[in-house]
């Protein structure tokens, strides 16, 4: 018995057979066949040819069979895996394929990737799945491609400004701030002020500026914090003393001013006076009290002037009578 394998999806042709008979010649011998028979993609067919000469002999029984593979099917991919983003700094899994074909049953595909590509933060992979079976019937490629970003490194946020005391009665104006991240680029942070609070004329804002990119990376919080004095009111300066005339030869005693601030409280005038002056006997000074505050209120001056008489000589008295002698 001959067998053979015609392949994949052949077109069978059935085997010829000769015969030759001593006393007969060439004869052609009797063929008979059951068709094809098949388990799965697998089939084959035989032929058995015979023959009986007129004397009842009978030749030797001739067998051929083929075997052969039906298959025009492709075998099919899957996976249970789908293309998308994977977000922030994932660990990348490969995909998995699984394959069944209606003659091989279950396979493994080939799976084939060129790795991970990117531009800047932003990453790609693609893994390609094929397959091609026996037959040469090929699998529809089967593709997977995950997205992600790469980025563990903190935005930085950034500002010219700088804290610090701004003076009197400012037009305060908000710091500003920019920030770079190495992903995303510029961005604008967010900023927040709870507003201005003060103790008394003191003046105080803070602003902090935060931003977390798209990766969950925190930037350094940059605060800047400004100070001014509030103060447009001017100092009272007072004094008990009262201007006028101290009499005759006084003990004079220079009048004593005070002061008070809004912002700066109690405080001690300048006081100035030029010294007493005099026409004669008739004396006068004059004290002046200021005072200008660290935000350059200036008080209304205060004047205090005393007159008085400087006299310790006593009078003289003259005549211009002569006294007559006795007698004459």
């Amino acid at each position: 018995m001959a067998i053979g394998d015609l392949g994949c999806n052949p077109t069978v042709v059935a085997p010829t057979f000769t015969g030759l008979d001593n006393c007969e010649g060439a004869f052609l011998p009797t063929v008979t066949t059951t068709g094809p028979s098949n388990t799965g993609c697998a089939y084959t067919q035989t032929w058995l040819a015979n023959y009986t000469d007129g004397c009842g002999n009978a030749a030797i029984e001739q067998s051929i069979t083929y075997t052969w593979t039906q298959d025009t099917e492709a075998p099919v991919i899957s996976t249970t895996a789908s293309s998308g983003d994977l977000g922030c700094n994932p660990t990348v899994v490969a995909p998995t394929f699984t394959g069944l074909d209606n003659c091989e049953g279950a396979f493994l595909p080939t799976v084939t990737t060129t790795g991970p590509s990117n531009t800047g933060c932003a990453y790609t992979q693609t893994w390609l799945a094929n397959y091609t079976d026996g037959c040469n019937n090929a699998a529809i490629e089967q593709s997977i491609t995950y997205t992600w970003t790469q980025d563990t490194e903190a935005p930085v946020i950034s500002t010219t400004a700088s804290s610090g005391d701004l003076g009197c009665n400012p037009i305060v104006v908000a710091p500003t701030f920019t920030g770079l991240d190495n992903c995303e680029g510029a961005f604008l942070p967010t900023v927040t002020t709870t507003g201005p609070s003060n103790t008394g004329c003191a003046y105080m804002q803070t602003w902090l500026a935060n931003y977390t990119d798209g990766c969950n990376n925190a930037a350094v919080e940059v605060s800047i914090t400004y100070t001014w004095t509030q103060d447009s009111e001017v100092p009272v300066i007072s004094t008990a003393a009262t201007s006028g005339d101290l009499g005759c030869n006084p003990t004079v005693v220079a009048p004593t001013f005070t002061g008070l601030d809004n912002c700066e409280g109690t405080f001690l005038p300048t006081v100035t006076t030029t010294g007493p002056s005099n026409t004669g006997c008739a004396y006068t000074q004059t004290w002046l009290a200021n005072y200008t505050d660290a935000c350059n209120n200036a008080a209304d001056e205060v004047s205090i002037t005393y007159t008085w008489t400087q006299d310790t000589e006593a009078p003289v008295i003259s005549t211009t009578t002569k006294q007559r002698r006795s007698g004459l």
